[in-house]
């Protein structure tokens, strides 16, 4: 699982308004342990280039957002319920 905004983000990328929404859903992903290593707590422009070469087709589309901020973090969270209610057929 790799946090999207850093789990441990460092000054240069710390935004304390993202700093509630670090666990959230809305801000995971899967990656291989290598990749994961790779992300490490960088920024989101510099993991895009990672996140377009996954195998995971979640992690893949992530690098077709242009930024990653609060409102990001929202709207893939509802998203990503979206589609759990369907999968999982949740009323």
């Amino acid at each position: 699982i790799e946090h999207i905004y850093p789990n441990n983000a460092s000054a240069g990328v710390f935004d304390l308004n993202m700093e509630d929404l670090k666990q959230s859903i809305g801000n995971l992903t899967i990656m291989g342990a290598a990749d994961n290593q790779a992300a490490d707590d960088a920024d989101f422009l510099t993991k895009r280039p990672i996140f377009s070469q996954s195998s995971a087709q979640m992690t893949k589309e992530l690098a077709s957002r242009t930024k990653w901020d609060r409102g990001e973090i929202l709207t893939r969270t509802n998203e990503l319920k979206e589609i759990a209610t369907k999968v999982f057929k949740i009323k």
